[in-house]
């Protein structure tokens, strides 16, 4: 599943389905009223839902500057559309929320006429540029993130809308198990970031249950800098979250290596049950994927 956007006209989406065999065997235009920067989307077991949110370019702008410059724009809402997985441009239904911007969503799921989404909301996604930074401030700008964990609902029957925060902690990078995605779950582990500094830096692994609503976390220590923390299922797993939560540790005073650090996910609180020294340094990494030997 996936879509890409344009800039330069009409149709500003496309949307698509590709076979595990890597052929495309689904693709339909979607109509927007301009070019967006939707950076995700999510799943449920029959649906697909797109993103249309109130952080982009402006394209006459572009024109006379040559240059691409995101603005928020608060006084448009956002906006979800919910379309069957092999649906057309006319069965794209949308959805209306506060405005906002998402980098990831966790997961979503059907549950009876609703569709229920959690991801991390940023509720003012301007981008933050300090003129001592230089000529590296536009693009630094953009990686200071204030996001927390957040709620959207859609009645596909009525089509009521609900939504609510879950936490206030800034994370971001978000993962449930990968295996349930679109099916509904209760764990999801994020990275906490630094409230001022930059969104590389992450701080402490966070685990979230969703369905009673706790955290609970653990600090890295001064100078880790770790990647995000995909899920690994144990062999033989009895429970949702019975398995590893992996990240790869990198450290500036570390001189020529790295360190895969593996918690259990039941127990994310007490720390690394084991430190692997790499061969090689790894430099840290927004995103990453838990992949079985056997696959």
């Amino acid at each position: 599943l996936g879509y890409y956007t344009r800039c330069d006209g009409p149709p500003y989406m496309r949307y698509g389905v590709v076979s595990k065999e890597g052929k495309l065997i689904h693709e339909t235009p979607i109509d927007l009223p301009g070019p967006r920067a939707s950076h995700d989307l999510t799943i449920t077991e029959n649906y697909t839902v797109l993103h249309d949110l109130p952080f982009f370019h402006d394209v006459e702008l572009q024109r006379k500057t040559g240059y691409r410059i995101a603005r928020f724009h608060p006084e448009i809402p956002s906006r979800f559309g919910v379309v069957p997985r092999h649906g057309s441009r006319d069965s794209v239904r949308w959805f209306e929320f506060e405005p906002t911007y998402v980098l990831h969503m966790v997961n979503a799921w059907e549950d009876g006429d609703w569709i229920i989404m959690d991801g991390c909301t940023q509720p003012d996604p301007t981008i933050k540029r300090r003129k001592e930074e230089g000529e590296l401030a536009s693009m630094l700008g953009y990686l200071r993130i204030r996001a927390h964990l957040h709620r959207w609902a859609m009645n596909l029957k009525t089509g009521e809308t609900k939504e609510e925060d879950l936490d206030d902690l800034n994370v971001e990078f978000c993962l449930p198990d990968t295996e349930l995605y679109g099916r509904k779950t209760r764990f999801s582990y994020h990275q906490q970031l630094p409230v001022d500094g930059y969104t590389v830096e992450f701080n402490a692994l966070v685990k979230y249950d969703h369905q009673d609503g706790t955290r609970t976390r653990y600090e890295y220590g001064p100078g880790n800098l770790a990647s995000e923390s995909p899920f690994a299922r144990r062999i033989s797993a009895t429970a949702e979250d019975d398995g590893y939560v992996v990240t790869l540790m990198t450290n500036p005073g570390w001189q020529h290596h790295s360190e895969v650090w593996l918690f259990h996910a039941q127990e994310i609180e007490r720390g690394p049950i084991t430190k692997i020294k790499l061969p090689a340094r790894i430099p840290p990494g927004f995103h990453a994927k838990w992949i079985r030997a056997d696959e």
